[in-house]
């Protein structure tokens, strides 16, 4: 636990080292209320094997996607309205399963919305220069395409680098409509001129190499796994029975909250960074 001070509140005291408490602090929110965060849990992966019925498919998955926002929403402001751990812990515990999904739905819901439309335009104009024809590509259209989509991948590269910023906004606003603005605060000069600050820069670029290792050192693992038991990896990805799909789809979902449960705290601490000097 992080050791509390008194003239400081919880996310002050966290900025004595922003990397490590970030996971200190998000697996605290996760374990504290184990009968909220299970149920949540529980509640997702479900949305999860009905989505795999195709008729259903993708309003599920913006059902899932929201309810996740909703979630690091709240626990976000608990974080940064806690005086301290004791309080921070005690708000946890007193979070039901309906606040936690449904308190800022409407406005996940809104920047949600505002996040496809971002992203719509750009990748429309990046389709629309691809080849007719897909199926008679040669190296020379294959390098074609793929100088097309530079610009796309640099612009996902940029909102990734001032998304922490963008979504401490949506994180803040209230309702749809609030939240569907938020994301276009991305085109704000105050936030940009926050995120050209050094102390930002570089707890974002330390906190992606982690974040990578982290996914590497994963991936390691199901590699090594998957040798020891004798998983045919490939031939299972190519021919993926439903039940396969449904145990790879729960246990894609339960990362994923935990990631955005994670990812709350991050986003507030780099917030605060941003108007701050240093990075321990």
């Amino acid at each position: 636990m992080i050791e509390e001070e008194s003239a400081e509140r919880l996310i002050d005291q966290a900025m004595a080292n922003p990397i490590k408490n970030v996971f200190k602090i998000g697996w605290e929110a996760v374990i504290i209320n184990k009968t909220t965060m299970i149920g949540a849990i529980s509640i997702l992966i479900l949305l999860g094997l009905v989505g795999l019925v195709p008729q259903v498919g993708i309003p599920i998955a913006v059902i899932s996607a929201t309810l996740m926002v909703s979630a690091q929403i709240y626990i976000a402001r608990v974080f940064e309205n806690a005086d301290d751990m004791h309080s921070f812990a005690s708000d946890i515990e007193q979070i039901t399963l309906n606040g936690l999904l449904r308190t800022h739905f409407m406005t996940a819901l809104g920047s949600y919305f505002a996040w496809v439309v971002l992203f719509l335009v750009p990748l429309v104009l990046t389709l629309l220069t691809m080849p007719q024809d897909i199926g008679t590509l040669n190296p020379e259209s294959i390098m074609h395409l793929a100088k097309n989509f530079i610009p796309f991948l640099i612009f996902i590269l940029v909102i990734l680098y001032v998304q922490p910023l963008v979504q401490y906004n949506i994180i803040k606003a209230e309702g749809f409509s609030s939240g569907f603005k938020a994301v276009f605060t991305l085109f704000s000069s105050a936030l940009w001129s926050r995120a050209m600050s050094a102390s930002y820069f570089s707890y974002i670029a330390k906190f992606g190499l982690v974040i990578f290792f982290l996914m590497f050192l994963f991936g390691m693992v199901l590699g090594l796994l998957a040798s020891i038991f004798g998983f045919p990896m490939e031939e299972m990805a190519k021919d993926m029975s439903p039940i396969f799909q449904m145990i790879i789809g729960s246990i894609n979902t339960l990362f994923t909250f935990l990631f955005m449960i994670i990812m709350s705290i991050f986003i507030m601490l780099a917030y605060k960074i941003s108007q701050s000097n240093e990075v321990n």
